[in-house]
């Protein structure tokens, strides 16, 4: 069952800025940074979509599998598609984006950037927490956080730890690298690098 936070796009842009608070504003920074203007940008599992506003001068596409968000931006005029990147390949980029949600895709993360690098005409930007808590001593804590990350799609309950995020932007060729508090972000090449 779909969790709150994934059923209106106001309570998922306030828990991200609850859950985040500086280290979102780091990551929406770095990412706009890896961002050319002219760029096609494609985001994939981009929820609300608040990262264009960070984007100036570039074409947007949204792309998730929930039909509250892309319902929700294509209301407020924004280029959006519906569909699921674990069985679909994400439209084509200049720049692909997946911003906190490759968890979700667990254990088959793999395929899921091979998708992306292959839709990405220069690089895709990657973010992903590496601590979080889902990941919680506590039973109790980690059973609400993993109940309040349910996209109401197959998702995984597993999440990535710092050496198991690394070794696998690192398989990917990861050019550049980033450490909030929370997360990695990073830069992998694309099909053309």
């Amino acid at each position: 069952m779909t969790s709150l936070v994934y059923r209106h796009p106001r309570v998922y842009r306030g828990v991200l800025a609850l859950l985040y608070r500086d280290a979102l504003a780091q990551r929406e920074r770095f990412v706009a940074a890896h961002v050319p203007p002219g760029s096609t940008v494609v985001d994939v599992c981009c929820g609300d979509g608040g990262i264009r506003r960070r984007l100036r001068g570039v074409r947007y596409v949204g792309v998730d599998v929930s039909p509250v968000f892309v319902d929700a931006l294509a209301r407020a005029g924004v280029e959006a598609v519906r569909l699921d990147v674990a069985r679909e390949d994400p439209p084509e980029g200049d720049v692909v984006l997946l911003l906190g949600a490759l968890y979700q895709f667990l254990p088959d993360a793999d395929a899921v950037v091979e998708r992306l690098r292959r839709a990405a005409r220069r690089h895709v930007v990657l973010a992903e927490p590496h601590r979080n808590l889902a990941q919680s001593r506590n039973p109790l804590l980690r059973a609400i956080a993993r109940r309040a990350t349910d996209p109401g799609v197959a998702s995984s309950t597993a999440r990535f730890d710092g050496p198991t995020l690394r070794a696998l932007l690192e398989r990917h060729g990861a050019r550049e690298v980033l450490e909030t508090r929370k997360e990695l972000v990073a830069v992998l090449p694309g099909r053309a690098s």
